[in-house]
């Protein structure tokens, strides 16, 4: 009977020690899990506070962890730019420039998956926006679309009648050279106010030959070349003058024969309008629109760093 009742003791001594240490287990365990999901939580809360949104632009959020990587560093070229504002406010414009950015790539991108184009965040971003513009450059009817006002075409100035009129005050007795001041348009001639001492081979053919037509002291009617309309006076070449010659030579080394002198109003063409040019620019202008117009700056903004 004695043997039994020191059985049952030790039974439940042995009982309650495998509670305890299973008891002990649990509480390690449940200590671990409550560890683990704080570590969990507070990654997640970092992950979350880098991805808070600090703008948006047509919804699409613009996060304050790109704003701050691409920030880092901005400070010290703003402040030379800004010298009279204040630290805060040059800190203000840098956070709002780079939101800006990032507000222009997200509408590419955005507009990007409309046309079925690569858009995601490991895409080059100068692609998406070459992929954009091209896209729509190809296609104008998408202009209207997508919002983006087609370009102005200047008309081009009508320059024979404007030289026409310059060369009959010419022949009416006006100075030559003070109209070649008022209204010559070619800018080598500041460099030049007495004329161009030059061989052939260097200057627009149209010009070369009509100045070599000329007697020295004669004035030429209207001369249509690659710039525009030339009126030319020829000249004597002017021996201190740097010598336009396709060879390089200087005056010294060129027989007289050779040398030609010339002054002129040139009434300039204007350039060619590169159409392609215009709407590209005019989508770019149309984007930057829409920036202005739909981008949302958000209180958290100004709590982002700028170092």
């Amino acid at each position: 009977m004695k043997k039994i009742k020191k059985f049952e003791i030790a039974n439940r001594k042995t009982t309650q020690s495998t509670e305890t240490a299973i008891n002990k287990t649990l509480l390690l365990s449940v200590a671990i899990g409550v560890i683990a999901v704080a570590l969990i939580v507070m990654v997640l809360l970092i992950w979350q506070y880098g991805n808070f949104a600090v703008a948006r632009i047509n919804g699409m959020p613009i996060r304050r962890a790109e704003v701050t990587q691409q920030a880092a560093g901005s400070l010290g070229f703003f402040t030379a730019e800004y010298p009279h504002l204040s630290q805060d406010e040059v800190k203000r414009i840098v956070r709002e420039e780079v939101v800006r950015d990032f507000a222009f790539l997200r509408l590419f991108e955005y507009y990007a998956r409309q046309f079925g184009l690569p858009a995601g965040r490991n895409e080059n971003p100068n692609e998406i926006i070459e992929g954009v513009i091209t896209t729509i450059t190809n296609d104008p009817a998408l202009f209207a679309r997508y919002e983006v006002h087609m370009p102005i075409v200047p008309e081009p100035r009508d320059i024979e009648p404007i030289a026409a009129a310059i060369l009959d005050r010419i022949r009416a007795g006006e100075d030559f050279d003070t109209l070649m001041r008022t209204y010559g348009e070619d800018p080598g001639m500041a460099n030049n106010p007495q004329g161009y001492t030059f061989t052939r081979g260097f200057m627009d053919p149209p010009f070369e030959e009509a100045t070599a037509a000329l007697e020295i002291g004669e004035i030429s009617g209207l001369v249509r070349g690659h710039w525009g309309y030339h009126i030319i006076k020829r000249i004597d070449p002017i021996s201190h003058a740097e010598v336009l010659d396709p060879m390089g030579r200087s005056y010294e080394d060129i027989a007289p024969e050779e040398l030609l002198g010339a002054r002129h109003i040139l009434i300039a063409a204007d350039d060619p309008v590169d159409m392609n040019q215009l709407m590209r620019e005019a989508i770019v202008d149309g984007f930057v629109e829409k920036i202005d117009a739909n981008i949302r700056y958000l209180p958290r903004l100004n709590r982002v760093p700028v170092d």
